[in-house]
């Protein structure tokens, strides 16, 4: 809900993050919607967000949960980092400047793509996102700014919270192959993947 008042509505985008202002910004505007003792939990883009927040605020956060996410989406192949390559982001943000509303629905169709076609949650999440009002094309470049620039695997490793990662066997967008690399980045977090019930959506 936090995230959705800062980028839901064109006005917001303009005065929370225009072109002039930096993802730190859009940082700062959620951090000053916390309260003083926070337990963080994102999914996707938020989690990326809540790992930042929650290095930025070690004596307020009490936990951090990531659902379907990555301290850096960004992949590096010399680093053996999994994750979405640069060329492929830089695509989909030119597609989404293009054709915003074909860039979102082949989106989705990514998120779906491992579903069985006829499967009741395929049918239900394709209903249920017909229903919703659809996010402005700025707010949407915006988190593709935040997601190929953001690298917060330090501050994480850093994290003294208590931490737990999900991530979904199913999941198209963020590799099942992240969560074994994050336990041997993040040892002393717990890791989890969810073998059945979860695809990035």
């Amino acid at each position: 809900e936090m995230l959705r008042s800062l980028v839901g509505s064109e006005m917001c985008i303009r005065d929370r993050y225009s072109g002039e202002k930096t993802p730190d910004d859009f940082i700062d505007a959620i951090e000053l919607q916390l309260p003083e003792k926070t337990f963080l939990l994102g999914w996707s883009l938020g989690g990326l967000l809540a790992m930042h927040l929650a290095s930025r605020l070690p004596a307020r956060c009490e936990g951090l949960i990531s659902v379907t996410s990555s301290p850096c989406f960004s992949a590096n192949i010399r680093e053996g980092w999994p994750g979405m390559h640069p060329e492929a982001m830089k695509g989909f943000s030119d597609q989404l400047q293009a054709d915003p509303e074909k860039t979102l629905l082949d989106f989705f169709e990514l998120q779906f793509m491992r579903l069985p076609e006829k499967s009741a949650m395929k049918q239900q999440l394709q209903h249920d996102l017909t229903q919703r009002r659809k996010p402005h094309p700025a707010a949407l470049q915006a988190g593709l700014e935040i997601l190929a620039s953001f690298d917060c695997r330090e501050r994480l490793y850093a994290l003294s919270c208590p931490v737990l990662h999900l991530f979904g066997q199913l999941d198209a967008i963020v590799p099942v192959a992240l969560a074994d690399t994050m336990r041997n980045f993040v040892p002393h977090h717990d890791i989890a993947t969810l073998r059945l019930s979860l695809i990035h959506i």
